[in-house]
């Protein structure tokens, strides 16, 4: 997961775990951002309150942003201050704002509702009766860790239709995890389901349903749109195609995201210094609308159209080709399908399951 100009060594770690715990990789970026001195050109305690195109005379955008920020100790803001800037890159990362999906009878739930992003340990969950709602990353990892405490843990998602028969044996560490089909609505104590079944007693609920792509400072900017966590216009995933003055890092989901956001930036950079050429914005326009209807036609919904998943890795080689640098190595791809590998193969210790070395792998 290391930027390739930085890597990623076992003095971050505890042991050189492959999935290592976030301190690590807090430690790791903190080493990242004073090897390469960037702490001096950050602005820490500040909020970015808006974010505007600017406007000449007769009201007509021109390229460049006007930027409104404050200082911020907590819910305060202070020192409100205007800068304007040719260029914006927005890094403001999607896993912070909860994506909590309405629930017939969740308002009449006695029990105790929370979502993933506020999930630290597991023993609030002691002894309880828990119902996890979603089964990706998230949701299977912290199903199987509270069922270490739990009573019973249920989890609910859109299953095919031969995983979730509730007379399925448990599963997990204690074999005390069940699967259930899609929610259907609450009662007071209780969870009903799409296919009929229930369970009469539920003491928490826990959402790991993802979240929104939200951009408040860009509330009212008309050319960039985020609805239904899909972010529109976008050229290659990254630069507004009406608007290239402004660019995003990190939308794309299920991904190796450093690696990635490396050569993002180094696009982003190469076009805005002008040594790569970014497209007229005809067609970046024309590409955008050709991917969406590529992707409405393939039945994929919109909210999923920033995922990635296994096509990153086309998708890094085209940003490589087009900057003109090398190509992410190899074995970076082949230990993601391994991982993938092992996690169906052994869903409980697949973090433990061994892997081989980079210089194992073919061309490392």
């Amino acid at each position: 997961m290391s930027f390739r100009s930085f890597p990623f060594g076992p003095e971050y770690t505890d042991g050189g775990q492959r999935f290592p715990h976030h301190t690590a990789v807090q430690k790791y970026l903190l080493a990242f951002t004073e090897h390469f001195d960037l702490r001096t050109l950050v602005r820490f305690n500040h909020r970015v309150l808006s974010l505007k195109p600017r406007t000449e005379p007769e009201g007509q955008m021109r390229a460049g942003w006007i930027l409104t920020h404050c200082r911020s100790e907590g819910a305060e803001c202070s020192e409100k201050e205007t800068e304007e800037f040719d260029f914006v890159v927005v890094c403001n990362g999607h896993y912070s704002e909860p994506l909590v999906p309405k629930i017939p009878g969740a308002e009449n739930f006695k029990g105790h509702l929370s979502h993933s992003h506020n999930y630290r340990e597991p023993s609030r969950f002691k002894d309880e009766i828990v119902l996890v709602l979603g089964a990706a990353a998230s949701g299977e990892d912290i199903s199987r860790e509270i069922s270490t405490v739990a009573s019973k843990v249920y989890v609910s998602a859109r299953w095919p239709p031969e995983i979730g028969n509730p007379s399925a044996p448990g599963y997990g560490p204690r074999g005390n995890i069940y699967r259930r089909h899609t929610l259907h609505y609450l009662g007071p104590n209780s969870a009903h389901f799409i296919d009929g079944s229930s369970i009469e007693k539920i003491d928490s609920i826990i959402f790991c349903t993802g979240y929104h792509y939200k951009f408040p400072f860009l509330d009212g900017v008309p050319v960039i749109k985020a609805v239904d966590n899909f972010v529109y216009p976008l050229y290659k995933q990254i630069f507004c195609a009406t608007h290239p003055s402004i660019a995003f890092i990190g939308l794309p989901s299920k991904i190796i995201p450093f690696p990635q956001f490396e050569l993002q930036a180094k696009y982003i950079a190469k076009a805005w210094a002008g040594s790569v050429e970014l497209p007229s914005i005809d067609s970046m326009s024309a590409e955008v609308e050709r991917e969406v209807k590529e992707k409405h036609d393939m039945g994929i919904p919109q909210k999923y159209f920033h995922v990635l998943g296994g096509d990153q890795f086309e998708y890094n080689d085209e940003l490589a080709r087009i900057c003109g640098v090398e190509r992410l190595p190899e074995w970076r791809k082949l230990m993601y399908i391994d991982c993938h590998r092992n996690k169906g193969r052994y869903p409980d210790s697949y973090r433990d399951a061994k892997l081989p070395e980079i210089d194992d792998y073919p061309g490392a």
